[in-house]
């Protein structure tokens, strides 16, 4: 099999490559970023046309990028998304319906809502983590950890309204209904009424930039609207519980994001995957992880990378994390603001059993290896 990879400098792209130069038999990686794919980029186009002469079989990304769409069902060729974020703007397209794709998606949720319009070839998958990298990089000693971190989280958040939205003249009646919202959606977990709320009432005046070209949507400008007030969800949520946890705690907090008012945290840049990142889940008691709040069922590649790193997860209950990882032995769940309190409470004074709940979940995580989720998706016994 020869396999094209194109790749747009996502975090993922070495594991990938390493794992698809074992699978497969000759590899193509060609790199750019996600404007120039979606773009009428001409000199693009022309270099994955020239790739393919060599006899390429698939053609694969991280994500949806649709002129990799068209130029594969122009030549007959199979085209594997693997799709990293939800919601991925991108997989709304009107690219998607062409034949040549095949679609992997970590989120059910995002399967029924795309099959709800007519959209085929969607299939479900995990996200992956090389678990022999990190072996390799931190040990396989978990036991014998020398901690530097209380409570870690990493990730980004802007708890801004009207940079969310891309747009400085958002009117108050509508922020005050949407804070309303965020408000309410704060205290579910498990259940999304953002996504049932949001109409095309919004649409119109308040729906800014979120994709290159929203004439070229393939479903209803409010499911785009919805993931965009589900991003300002997820950053005020993530602002309010690491500062409920910063009350108590020491909190490190590692982050792109920019002027956060979370006192008494300790707040850094943000961190490179593959150089640091590991190191910080590994070397932190308590690795906290919040759900973007569009992602409704599937489980974010963050909480792989903690577990793959050998550290200890608390997480936000997650469908397909109930399903696929046993709570309270691999990694510990929790349902709302007081049941995390508490469970923070409780492993930061029982270090034997949150060691072993590392274990297990560094243990677990192995099934998930790129080579046995690539094998799945590339359809290889």
């Amino acid at each position: 099999m020869k396999v094209l990879y194109c790749s747009w400098y996502e975090n993922s792209k070495k594991d990938m490559v390493k794992a698809l130069d074992i699978l497969a038999d000759e590899v193509f990686v060609i790199e750019h970023s996600v404007k120039e794919y979606i773009g009428d980029n001409k000199e693009v186009e022309y270099e994955v046309i020239d790739i393919l002469s060599n006899g390429i079989d698939v053609v694969i990304s991280f994500d949806f990028l649709p002129m990799l769409s068209d130029i594969c069902s122009n030549y007959g060729i199979t085209y594997i998304s693997w799709i990293y974020d939800w919601p991925n703007y991108t997989l709304f397209s009107k690219a998607i319906y062409n034949k040549c794709n095949k679609v992997y998606l970590f989120e059910r949720d995002g399967i029924k809502l795309l099959s709800k319009y007519g959209i085929g070839n969607m299939q479900y998958a995990s996200l992956a983590v090389d678990t022999v990298r990190l072996d390799r990089q931190l040990g396989r000693d978990i036991d014998n950890t020398s901690y530097e971190y209380d409570i870690s989280f990493v990730g980004n958040m802007d708890p801004d309204l009207k940079n969310v939205l891309m747009n400085k003249d958002v009117p108050s009646y509508y922020e005050g209904y949407i804070n309303g919202l965020v408000n309410a959606q704060q205290k579910i977990y498990g259940y999304n009424i953002i996504n049932d709320i949001v109409d095309g009432e919004f649409v119109d005046k308040y729906l800014y930039a979120a994709c290159a070209d929203m004439d070229n949507i393939a479903v209803p400008h409010e499911h785009v609207l919805a993931s965009q007030i589900n991003k300002y969800v997820t950053g005020v949520e993530r602002v309010n519980l690491l500062r409920k946890i910063a009350d108590k705690y020491t909190v490190d907090i590692f982050t792109g994001s920019s002027d956060l008012d979370i006192a008494n945290a300790d707040i850094h840049s943000g961190v490179d995957y593959y150089s640091e990142m590991p190191a910080i889940f590994r070397k932190s008691r308590i690795n906290l992880n919040i759900t973007l709040r569009s992602i409704t069922t599937g489980i974010p590649l963050r909480v792989y990378d903690i577990l793959g790193a050998g550290g200890f997860c608390l997480t936000n209950y997650q469908e397909d994390i109930a399903q696929l990882f046993k709570d309270g032995e691999e990694l510990v769940m929790f349902t709302d603001e007081n049941d995390m309190l508490n469970k923070i409470d409780y492993y930061m004074c029982h270090e034997k059993e949150r060691m072993e709940i590392a274990v297990n979940g560094h243990r677990a995580v192995k099934k998930f290896d790129y080579i046995y989720v690539l094998k799945h998706i590339l359809c290889i016994d």
